[in-house]
C-alpha cells in the first residue's frame, strides 16, 4: 500500500531529527539545496562578451551583404529616381522614399526572421539536449522567450537595417535628371579618390594598425592574453586597418600605368578598381567571414595536444584514468601491478601519481554556474614535485617558493 507523506517546514524537521541521534557522528548533515542553486546561478560564467564578439562579425556581414544588395537595386532604378527629379521632387525627397521603402522591406523582413529565429533556436536546443549533448554536459536545456525581447529584436533589427540603407542614400540622388535619364547612367566610372579622402584612408589605416598592434602587445606581455576583449578588439581594428589599405590600394591601382595596358589582367584590374566602394564592400564581406572562422580556430584547444609537456594543459600527464573502487596498492611496485593484473612491459616506463577524489560540482566549462562545493583532489605534495608536473603561477608573499608544493595541505 502507498504511504502517505505530510509536508513539514524546514526548521521544524531539522529540530525533531536533531533531538534523536547526534548528527556529526554519522556525517549526517542539512543542506539547503535550493540557496546553493541560487547562489551558484547569482555568480555564473559570463560568456556574453565572446558571444557580442562572434555576432558583431557576423551581423556586420550581413548588413554589408544587404547594403550591396540594395545599392544594386537602386543602380537598377537611376531611370525612375531621374523622372522624380525631373518632375521636381528634391534630392532629400527621393532619398525619404526609397528610404521608406527599405524600411518597410526590413520590417516584414525582421517579423519573417523572427519567427524563423524562434525556430532555429528552438532546434538547436533540441539538438544540444539529445543529438549534441556532450558539447554542453547537460539535457537540461529549455527554450524562453518573452514578447518584450522579440519586440526589442525585431525594433533593433529594423533600426540597424534604416541606418545602413540611409548610409547607402548619403550620396545617391545627387546626381543631375539628365544625366540619370540618358542611357547607361548606372554605369558611370567612378572617378578616382581626392587627394583628401586618400591622406585620410591612410591616417585610418596607419592609426587603426598601431592600435591593434598595440592591443597586441598588451594582451602579450600584460598576462590577459585569454580576454575576449582584446582578442575582438585587436581583430576588428586590424579588419579596419587592412579595408582602409585595400581603399589606398585600389585607389592606386586605378591610376596605374598597369590598368591602361590591353591585356585581360588589366581589364580584370579596371574592373574592381571601377566601383571602388563595391569591391571594397566584397572584401569586407570575405574578412568577416574569414575572421569569424579564424577565431573559432584560435579558440579551439585540444587537450591531448603534447600531452607529455609540462607546458600542455595536462601538466605532463599523457593519460588520467578513473575508477569507482579505491586503488589502495602502489602502481609503481611490481606487485602493486600484479594486483591488478597490468603487463610489466606495457607498464615499463610508466609512472603513477595516485590521486584520491571527493566528489563535487562540476567546475569545467560546461557548468556555467559556480561551484559551490567543488570537486576536491587529493595527492602527496612530494610525488608531484618530483615529476616537475604542473606549476604554481604565484605564491603568495612570504611564503617559500622553493617547493610550493609543500604549501598544499
Amino acid at each position: 500500500m502507498p504511504r502517505s507523506f505530510e509536508t513539514i517546514q524546514t526548521d521544524d524537521a531539522t529540530n525533531a531529527v536533531a533531538g534523536t541521534f547526534d548528527r556529526a557522528s554519522i556525517g549526517f548533515r542539512f543542506v539547503d539545496v535550493r540557496a546553493q542553486a541560487l547562489a551558484g546561478a547569482s555568480q555564473s560564467q559570463d560568456f556574453g562578451g565572446l558571444f557580442i564578439g562572434f555576432s558583431f562579425f557576423l551581423i556586420l556581414a550581413a548588413l554589408i551583404l544587404m547594403a550591396l544588395l540594395f545599392q544594386f537595386g537602386i543602380e537598377q532604378r537611376t531611370n525612375e529616381v531621374g523622372v522624380l527629379l525631373a518632375l521636381g521632387f528634391t534630392p532629400a525627397r527621393v532619398r525619404n522614399l526609397l528610404l521608406g521603402e527599405g524600411v518597410a522591406i526590413a520590417f516584414l523582413g525582421g517579423l519573417i526572421g523572427m519567427a524563423g529565429g524562434i525556430g532555429y533556436a528552438q532546434a538547436m536546443l533540441y539538438g544540444l539536449a539529445t543529438l549534441w549533448r556532450d558539447a554542453v554536459g547537460t539535457s537540461a536545456l529549455r527554450f524562453h522567450a518573452t514578447p518584450t525581447t522579440l519586440v526589442i529584436g525585431l525594433f533593433a533589427s529594423v533600426v540597424v537595417s534604416a541606418v545602413t540603407i540611409w548610409i547607402v542614400l548619403r550620396k545617391q540622388a545627387r546626381r543631375p535628371a539628365r544625366e540619370l535619364l540618358a542611357e547607361g547612367a548606372g554605369e558611370n566610372v567612378q572617378c578616382a579618390m581626392p587627394n583628401a579622402q586618400g591622406r585620410r584612408a591612410r591616417r585610418v589605416a596607419l592609426g587603426s594598425g598601431v592600435a591593434a598592434l598595440g592591443m597586441i602587445g598588451w594582451a602579450m606581455f600584460g598576462g590577459d592574453g585569454a580576454s575576449a576583449g582584446l582578442f575582438f578588439g585587436a581583430g576588428g581594428l586590424l579588419l579596419i586597418a587592412l579595408l582602409a589599405g585595400v581603399a589606398v590600394l585600389l585607389s592606386a591601382l586605378e591610376r596605374s600605368e598597369a590598368s591602361r595596358q590591353p591585356t585581360l589582367a588589366a581589364m580584370g584590374l579596371r574592373n574592381g578598381t571601377r566601383r571602388r566602394s563595391r569591391s571594397l564592400a566584397s572584401v569586407a564581406l570575405l574578412a568577416c567571414g574569414s575572421f569569424l572562422v579564424a577565431a573559432i580556430g584560435a579558440n579551439r584547444l585540444d587537450a591531448g595536444r603534447d600531452a607529455t609537456k609540462r607546458s600542455s594543459g595536462t601538466g605532463g600527464f599523457a593519460l588520467f584514468g578513473e575508477a569507482t573502487l579505491p586503488v589502495v596498492r602502489d602502481l609503481n611496485s611490481t606487485a602493486g601491478r600484479e594486483f591488478y593484473g597490468l603487463d610489466e612491459k606495457a607498464m615499463q616506463g610508466v609512472s603513477v601519481v595516485p590521486f584520491r577524489v571527493r566528489d563535487g560540482d562540476d567546475a569545467s566549462c560546461l557548468n556555467l554556474n559556480r561551484a559551490q562545493t567543488p570537486r576536491l583532489l587529493g595527492v602527496k605534495p612530494e610525488l608531484l614535485a618530483q615529476r616537475k608536473a604542473f606549476t604554481f603561477a604565484k605564491v603568495l608573499k612570504g611564503l617559500p617558493t622553493a617547493n610550493p608544493w609543500e604549501l598544499l595541505p
